[in-house]
């Protein structure tokens, strides 16, 4: 240090420390190109060096890096049978400015070096500034993964204007979270600048993986923001990552703004081009034709027999349909020759993936570009799979020469390509459907329950297939000799929620194609679903199948051309000598086929009641298959008691276990009104709630089926001197963002809005992993209560969670719920009970106390002391801060559960000052009103439902 000092006189002490400071960083920085500033390896899973697993990572890594050049910043693959301990998944996510060449060379870097960082592990992820690069043995795409959490900090704080600089950092972020989300380029990036001073910029940037779903994008990107108070505050720049998603930010430009690619196409499903038809496979009419069509009523019958055999012998071929998009490829085009690779990568990549591969070849910002993808049916052989897709490779190319956006579906596979972005997008354009001639002639409504059965088993459990695949099939008996087969699949790249999606619309249209039919398909590109009365997949369980008897479908090897509408001479000739009878009688049976098409209600049975009726059907047990799951409601199976009835533990003959509901007799409500009601709740579908699966429906029993919640309720828990130490600060933080969710959905994005009025701990259920799941919510109305309107006479709940308007006036809404869930925020971070909360003459109830704290600056002393160690102080702190927001005395100065969800996700939320709350609880009991006060001081609610 001398020496340098002696060298450059005109420097004082502190300026050569500075000097020596930015050596150290341009040494950094050098070094960060080179070195992932972040990695994690799974240390107790490894592999040998000489493995199987260790040759197909090497193969992994070499196909990420050659495709970092030209793929969009993002590309997944796998390598290796899924069914083996040797598959290997992998994925790179390029930061979305850089350019093609320092994504392929950040990509090659880290391909190189995160073998060498965790040698012998099997899961592994690293972070750079261009990208990242992880791998595993488990399945992650798709996926959303906020686990091992990466944070850094610019070590410069702020030191002047930090509340500008928070105000503006905020409204950054928050803009490229929504633009992130909602970036129709498919990159799931966004980027954005804003003045902080006349001088100094701030730079902000999101981004996620873009195969997980806008919804999960939404919630990881929400997450990283809410965590940068904690790392980065009063810093002068800072990021978070997660594996799915990052944020960052930083008083200097971070990104390429001006070497950005310009971002691809919008993705949007390909669709014909106005003014030609669309060939469906069943024939069409032109205007010529139409003109013809006056002769006699004789010949319509020689008409409806040749053209009958005419539909028949074009439906000889095995695959159903293909969908063009009228842009063309000419023969010696750049994208000709993209397409050309694509399907050979394609073909080459069939045996020895899991059955599912997308591929994309091109710069995404040109015309050329060319995404591909196909899906082989679950349960093939990887080499049946290669032979299929092969197949389709060859035909598809000759069938369609000249188009950029096809489909074909095969018995065994389907293969598709679109100069669009098609990857992880739920498509349900040009559907297709197909049926088995044979009708059913014995036992149709035996085979209806059944078919509905089974559909319903195989889409639940392709929605939550672990292996990936989305697939699932299954097998009962119609008669003693009869067996049906049932399957359903989703392309893997889309999300559950989208899954099911696709494959409840798809049911919905089995009836409308194949109604009484021995055998039919519904398919659309995300998914399809398909039942016969023969095994048409391979199990090796499975008997001896009889002559199959084949439904009319396409012959495998050749391709249906979706936009060149017309028909065969011959049946042209005969159409000519029919008579307009005919024409209008073809018409207006259409229009109604059209118009039943357009209903999307999930019902495999015709009932004269409506289509809501139809889905009550679908929903609804025989109460034999109800007390054989409970063992007859026995003592044993009973796992709880509510003001209405008992509740049994029962499992489905499908391994499945449910809660059973046994509502008492005289509940007061007829059977449509049940059966209706049913419908509704039915509709209510959040992970943060308890699920209704169906009802029985026989005699004076009245039964609800529920999903199964293993841990129990939160007052199991919370208020228990020895389970408490189980809830330490993460999973009650948990807890109460997942109640804010479930509670939010109840009141703004379901199709229904429904006011709970009866939220406590008891009826906040808790599952494996201690998620949040709301139950009993609206059921009140099946007892024949009003809750449809602002006001009641016959108020029900539990004292200590009432708001005062309801306890007092039985005036309730969405506020109601909101003070609700402030006593239970506050219960969770107390660890006690608001109506059993004693503290000598410090405060009457736990608000209070809550509150008096508040006021003296210190909050924290009403945290439950089995947290300590456990918890964070900005956390907690802002915890008490809502909760006392939300039981305030005054409705209106309550926060929405948006706004409360919204704050719980983002410290850059400023949250007003409480006011005193409602301390009426404890007076309210004894005073007279003109209301109806039906309460209980027990914590067990009038309307308790407690499915677990």
């Amino acid at each position: 240090m001398k020496s340098l000092i002696t060298i450059m006189p005109s420097l004082n002490t502190s300026r050569v420390f500075l000097f020596l400071g930015l050596l150290c960083f341009l040494s950094l920085s050098i070094q960060v190109s080179s070195v992932p500033f972040g990695y994690d390896c799974a240390a107790t899973i490894t592999y040998t060096p000489n493995s199987t697993y260790k040759s197909n990572l090497d193969i992994l890594l070499s196909v990420l890096s050659s495709n970092a050049t030209f793929t969009y910043g993002f590309y997944n693959f796998t390598v290796g049978q899924d069914s083996s301990n040797d598959v290997v998944h992998g994925l790179f996510l390029c930061r979305g400015d850089v350019s093609a060449n320092d994504c392929q060379n950040c990509v090659s870097t880290a391909s190189k070096e995160l073998v060498q960082l965790c040698p012998k592990h099997k899961t592994a992820i690293a972070y750079y500034d261009n990208c990242l690069l992880r791998y595993s043995n488990q399945y992650i795409f798709s996926v959303l993964d906020q686990s091992s959490p990466h944070e850094m900090h610019n070590p410069i704080n702020i030191t002047n204007n930090l509340d500008r600089f928070r105000q503006v950092l905020s409204n950054i972020m928050d803009d490229v979270v929504t633009r992130a989300v909602k970036d129709q380029s498919g990159k799931k990036f966004a980027t954005k600048t804003a003045n902080v001073t006349a001088v100094d910029e701030l730079y902000g940037l999101a981004q996620c993986t873009p195969d997980i779903s806008s919804k999960d994008c939404n919630t990881c990107l929400s997450d990283a923001i809410s965590n940068l108070p904690i790392c980065c505050e009063g810093k002068q720049g800072g990021r978070y990552l997660f594996p799915s998603c990052n944020v960052r930010y930083e008083l200097y430009p971070f990104y390429n703004n001006a070497t950005a690619p310009p971002p691809p196409p919008p993705v949007l499903p390909p669709t014909p081009s106005p003014g030609r038809a669309r060939n469906t496979g069943k024939g069409g009419i032109s205007t010529q034709v139409l003109i013809a069509i006056i002769v006699s009523i004789v010949v319509f019958v020689l008409l409806f027999i040749i053209g009958l055999c005419f539909l028949i012998s074009k439906a000889k071929k095995k695959y159903d349909a293909l969908q063009e998009d009228t842009s063309k490829n000419t023969p010696n085009s750049t994208y000709k020759s993209n397409l050309d690779i694509l399907l050979s990568v394609l073909s080459s990549n069939a045996t020895f993936t899991y059955g599912f591969y997308n591929f994309t070849v091109g710069q995404d910002s040109s015309n050329d570009v060319v995404h591909g993808l196909f899906l082989c049916r679950g349960d093939v052989s990887a080499n049946d799979c290669q032979n299929c897709v092969s197949t389709a490779s060859k035909e598809l190319v000759q069938l369609c020469p000249k188009h950029k956006t096809a489909i074909a579906y095969y018995d065994n596979c389907l293969l598709r390509y679109s100069n669009q972005y098609i990857f992880s997008v739920l498509d349900q354009s040009s559907p297709h459907e197909m049926h088995n001639p044979i009708n059913i002639t014995n036992n149709l409504d035996r085979f209806r329950q059944v078919l509905s059965n089974i559909m319903d088993d195989v889409v639940t459990r392709a929605v939550k297939d672990q292996s990936g695949k989305k697939f699932a099939t299954k097998t009962a008996n119609v008669t003693a000799v009869d067996e049906l087969y049932g399957l359903a699949q989703c392309t893997p790249d889309i999300s559950s929620k989208d899954c099911n999606t696709c494959l409840s619309d798809a049911i919905s249209n089995l009836p409308i194609c194949c109604e009484g039919k021995q055998g039919g398909r519904y398919l659309f590109p995300s998914c399809n679903v398909r039942y016969e009365l023969y095994p048409f997949y391979n199990n090796a369980t499975a008997p001896p199948p009889p002559p199959p008897v084949l439904p009319p479908t396409p012959s495998p090897g050749r391709a249906r051309n979706t936009g060149k509408g017309g028909i065969s001479s011959q049946v042209l000739i005969a159409i000519i000598v029919s008579i307009v009878v005919f024409v209008l009688l073809f018409i207006i049976g259409l229009c109604f086929l059209i118009s039943k098409a357009k209903k999307k209600y999930d019902a495999l049975q015709e009932d004269t009641i409506g289509n809501e009726i139809a889905t009550v059907q679908s929903l609804q047990y025989d109460l034999i298959t109800i007390q054989a799951t409970t063992n007859n409601f026995s003592e044993e199976n009973k796992i709880g008691k509510g003001g209405f009835g008992d509740v049994y533990k029962g499992t489905l003959p499908n391994g499945q276990d449910i809660a059973v509901k046994r509502l008492s007799q005289n509940s007061g409500q007829g059977a449509e009104e049940f059966k209706n009601e049913v419908v509704l709740v039915a509709k209510l579908q959040h992970r943060n709630l308890v699920r209704l699966l169906g009802f029985c429906l026989e005699g004076e029993e009245k039964i609800l089926i529920y999903e199964f919640v293993a841990n129990k309720s939160l007052d199991y828990f919370l208020f228990d001197p020895k389970k408490q130490k189980e809830l330490d600060w993460p999973i009650r933080y948990q807890i109460v963002r997942g109640i804010a969710r479930g509670i939010l959905y109840l009141h703004q994005d379901s199709r229904l809005r429904v006011i709970h009025r009866d939220l406590k701990t008891s009826n906040i259920l808790l599952d494996e992993e201690m998620n949040a799941k709301v139950s009993d919510f609206g059921l009140a109305r099946i007892f024949g209560v009003n809750q449809t309107q602002a006001n009641t006479d016959r108020v029900i709940g539990t004292y200590g969670y009432m708001s005062p308007e309801y306890a007092v006036h039985g005036h309730f809404s969405v506020k109601s719920d909101v003070f609700s869930f402030g006593v239970l925020v506050l219960e969770i971070i107390s660890g006690k009970k608001n109506s059993e909360f004693y503290h000598s003459d410090y405060a009457d109830d736990l608000l209070s106390y809550a509150w008096k704290l508040w006021k003296d600056e210190r909050p924290l002393e009403m945290m439950d002391p089995t947290l300590e160690g456990s918890y964070s102080r900005n956390e907690v702190t802002r915890c008490i801060h809502i909760g006392l927001l939300c039981v305030q005395e005054d409705p209106n100065t309550r926060p929405s559960m948006a706004t409360v969800f919204l704050m719980l996700n983002s410290y850059s939320v400023t949250l007003s000052f409480p006011q005193k709350p409602a301390f009426f609880a404890r007076n309210s009991i004894g005073t007279p009103t003109q209301k109806r006060l039906e309460s209980s001081v027990n914590e067990v609610s009038i309307t308790e439902l407690y499915p677990r």
